[in-house]
């Protein structure tokens, strides 16, 4: 897990988010994972093929319990377009949220890993396993780009929660989107995180009930309908 800084140059002032000193609007923004060798995205994606794992019941969460919070990342981001293009992803996407998992670990069964895995990791620098919902995507359409996963859906993982005496902080101040709801994903190649669960969704920004989508500026006007606009 890790926490955000985001810096929007064009109004040259810094959001920090989860708990840090900041603007009294925070940005809006998805929690993290850092892949190993370009710009942090949100939570790791488990494969698009197979089912949503199902959480592990509490009788596996160790007593004494572990509790995930991280250090900061900063983001340049002053536009969509911008944002787009300086961290070269490489697709833009209109989904709809399919289903919703209950709060579970990022591993392929949903069951909580093994101390020394969860150790290992930390002690590492990297936080690969955390605890938060799956989010089953199907695709609508591709606004710009490619469509990275490897069929017509994909599950985003969004860090945070508590299972027993487990706990991974949020970053998140962002209402996601609900089932039914529509959301625009932005995609990249897959990055294996070293859990059995990779990612292909490196950012999700829901869309209101008016069609407005949430970008990590909030004052940044994007609709569905002019979304082409705002894309490279």
């Amino acid at each position: 897990m890790t926490h955000l800084r985001v810096v929007r140059a064009t109004l040259a002032i810094t959001i920090i988010v989860a708990g840090c000193a900041g603007a009294a609007k925070p940005t809006m923004v998805p929690s993290p994972s850092v892949a190993p060798d370009k710009t942090a995205g949100p939570a790791a994606t488990v494969a698009p093929s197979g089912p949503l794992p199902t959480a592990a019941p509490a009788a596996s969460v160790a007593a004494h319990g572990e509790s995930r919070f991280g250090g900061a990342a900063t983001y340049n981001y002053q536009t969509l377009t911008q944002f787009i293009r300086e961290n070269r992803f490489k697709g833009v996407a209109v989904v709809t949220v399919q289903s919703v998992s209950p709060l579970q670990w990022n591993t392929p069964d949903g069951s909580r890993p093994a101390d020394a895995a969860l150790h290992a990791g930390w002690d590492n620098g990297t936080a690969d396993y955390f605890i938060g919902r799956a989010y089953r995507l199907q695709l609508d359409r591709v606004a710009w780009g490619q469509w990275t996963a490897k069929g017509p859906t994909e599950v985003y993982w969004l860090a945070g929660g508590k299972l027993g005496a487990d706990e991974t902080g949020s970053t998140s101040v962002i209402v996601p989107p609900v089932v039914g709801g529509k959301a625009v994903a932005l995609t990249d190649s897959s990055t294996d995180f070293g859990t059995g669960v990779s990612t292909t969704i490196t950012w999700l920004f829901p869309v209101d009930t008016t069609g407005g989508v949430q970008t990590l500026d909030p004052t940044e006007d994007i609709t569905l309908a002019d979304l082409s606009q705002h894309l490279p």
